[in-house]
């Protein structure tokens, strides 16, 4: 186990690294039922991986923006996993690693990651991290919940970004919308749905889950009862139908 840890910091010479192997190889054969393989080496390792796993998650959320959080999870799942299968030369511990990995650093953690404030989730939709949105859309969708917790965090941007713009345009008309406003108001919701509608298909895969977040989002601001979006749509419509005759005329 200690060879196995020191292994991942890259502590470890050829001879050290052919001892692992050789030794696991060597529990995992005499014993049938793999009783001793699992008592002396894989439940020790999973253990001491484990509490690796809670410091690393909760360091690296505490102070690292929100794509290098995720590129390190992803880096970290992949290279474990890769090298447990070439050091012990068979997957059953190495899948328990990557499942146990996924759960830690992921599925446990899906909510602080959606929520962190270090370049999180909003400021990634908002700056159209197509790149980053996708490893985060691939990296939850490895694990249970992922996808849901992701699911509602978009949602829940688009519905707040929605609502500030509203509540700003209302700052400025003081009692009343004025034409002009109405019309802003409406290109710039337009304007957010495109861009969201955008992050689904090259981030997000075009994924029915997705989408549906996407439209209840823009339910909830045209149905909000302290503004009348259906007029606003109105006097949105008669403007460009307006700027096309002019164009004609023209």
């Amino acid at each position: 186990v200690a060879i196995t840890e020191q292994a991942r910091d890259g502590r470890v010479d050829e001879d050290e690294a052919r001892l692992l192997r050789d030794n696991c190889q060597m529990l995992w054969v005499v014993d049938p039922e793999h009783h001793l393989y699992s008592k002396l080496f894989e439940e020790p390792y999973l253990a001491s991986l484990d509490a690796f796993l809670h410091a690393h998650a909760a360091e690296c959320i505490a102070h690292m923006p929100c794509p290098d959080c995720l590129a390190d999870f992803d880096a970290l799942v992949r290279s474990e996993t890769e090298r447990m299968a070439a050091a012990l030369g068979c997957r059953h511990t190495a899948d328990k690693v990557r499942a146990l990995m996924l759960d830690r650093l992921v599925e446990q953690r899906r909510r602080d990651i959606c929520a962190m404030d270090n370049h999180g989730l909003p400021e990634m939709l908002r700056s159209l991290e197509y790149a980053t949105l996708r490893l985060m859309f691939k990296l939850f969708g490895q694990t249970p919940h992922g996808h849901e917790c992701l699911c509602a965090g978009l949602q829940q941007y688009i519905v707040a970004t929605g609502q500030a713009t509203i509540a700003h345009l209302q700052s400025l008309a003081s009692t009343q919308f004025h034409r002009e406003q109405c019309v802003e108001l409406v290109r710039a919701l337009l304007r957010l749905r495109t861009d969201m509608l955008s992050v689904l298909q090259v981030s997000f895969e075009s994924s029915a889950a997705f989408a549906a977040a996407i439209a209840a989002a823009v339910r909830v601001l045209a149905n909000d009862k302290n503004v009348p979006v259906a007029r606003f749509v109105s006097l949105y419509i008669d403007d460009v139908l307006a700027s096309h005759a002019g164009a004609s005329q023209a």
